[in-house]
């Protein structure tokens, strides 16, 4: 346990090419190419965007994660001790600073900038009579703070702090973070739309600028312009200052003869609004990638409307199992090495469990289909409702 105990501590500094080890860039793809991961943090303040990561994250962990012991044959004889360690990464779990479902809740900022790491602060702590090296804490680190480090093939080797510029040592081991990965952003999809919606919006306040209140002309006589002086203000430019004053009151005075005409806008900008709300739209399918379940489009219709809550639903299991799987392998098998040396093979699995609504839905398409093939006749129903 020291060997481990003594990486875990350990903090490098930043250099690139010693012995084949390098550290990878924080672009990934086109846009970040060109302006870093700026780009997809500003497109998180736009509210449909915004709302699209949120219902991946909720959707994400709306199902309670649990610590599950690893899997063996009946009959063997590891399978009391995996019951035990898994009991106590439970316990070293629900030790931390802050809970876990909180720390992976600001992880899944990963959804918009692929990576998100958490450093894995280790202590010391007394369970059952035993001194143990648990995660005390999750600290939560901004991307572009941590370097990833990778050997020429690209195998992750450990972390490094970005704003070092001298190597001090090897980098801080693997099981010094988690880190919640997905193969690609799900703003990139949203990024055209996005663009045309923050070039739409200011012509529209110039719109609204221009025609929420009306113009005002100024008619003078046709005598009013003789007898002017050279050097003085022409009625024109009198009457054009008073009418510029007058647009901050409410009351103005007009010359003998003289007369005002208001010109009010024909348009209500419903074309901008139109535009907005369809880039709106656009957004949230690029982001969601399945409109119709949380849209309702004018020409939908249910079966439409189920098939792509199910399509939804599968990639927020496939999305899931991808975080489980990095919480097991990136915190529960380092867990459980640093405290049972003998037995990682026996390391327990994070895993999230189907919420009550998605055992319901599928429940009820898996009847619909028997009803409709004729398997399922009437006189069976009232076992189906007993499930």
């Amino acid at each position: 346990m020291r060997a481990l105990t003594q990486r875990i501590s350990t903090v490098g500094g930043l250099r690139q090419g010693l012995n084949g080890q390098r550290v990878t860039p924080l672009a990934f793809d086109d846009l970040t190419g060109e302006r870093g991961l700026q780009v997809y943090r500003e497109m998180l303040r736009q509210p449909a965007i915004s709302a699209g990561v949120e219902i991946w994250k909720s959707l994400i962990l709306g199902a309670e994660g649990t610590v599950s012991p690893r899997a063996l044959p009946d009959g063997d004889p590891d399978v009391g001790r995996a019951e035990e360690i898994a009991d106590f990464c439970r316990k070293a779990l629900d030790g931390l600073h802050e809970p876990l479902p909180l720390v992976l809740e600001e992880l899944l900022e990963a959804l918009a900038i692929k990576a998100a790491p958490a450093e894995i602060e280790w202590e010391f702590r007394e369970m059952d009579g035993v001194r143990r090296l648990v995660p005390g804490r999750l600290a939560v680190k901004r991307r572009e703070d941590i370097s990833f480090v990778e050997d020429e093939f690209g195998r992750r080797l450990g972390y490094l702090p970005r704003n070092q510029t001298i190597w001090n040592g090897p980098p801080a081991p693997l099981e010094k973070f988690l880190v919640i990965e997905f193969p690609e952003t799900v703003l990139r999809s949203a990024y055209n739309p996005y663009v045309f919606a923050m070039k739409t919006m200011p012509e529209f306040f110039r719109f609204m600028g221009l025609m929420a209140t009306p113009s005002v002309v100024g008619i003078l006589p046709p005598s009013s312009g003789l007898g002017t002086k050279p050097g003085r203000k022409t009625p024109e430019q009198v009457m054009l200052e008073d009418i510029e004053r007058f647009q901050g009151a409410s009351a103005m005075v007009v010359a003998n003869g003289a007369d005002l005409k208001l010109i009010e806008a024909k348009s209500d900008g419903r074309a901008f609004l139109e535009a907005l709300d369809r880039c709106d739209r656009q957004m949230l399918l690029g982001v969601l990638g399945a409109y119709q379940s949380v849209l309702e489009a004018k020409n939908s219709n249910k079966a439409n409307g189920e098939n792509a809550s199910g399509l939804l639903m599968r990639a927020v299991q496939r999305k899931r199992e991808r975080v489980a799987h990095q919480v097991t392998a990136q915190l529960l098998r380092p867990l459980t090495t640093l405290n049972f040396p003998d037995a990682a093979h026996l390391a327990p699995l994070f895993e999230f469990s189907r919420s009550v609504a998605e055992d319901f839905v599928a429940l009820a398409d898996a009847v619909a289909k028997l009803v409709s093939s004729g398997y399922l006749t009437p006189e069976l129903w009232p076992q189906v409702d007993a499930l």
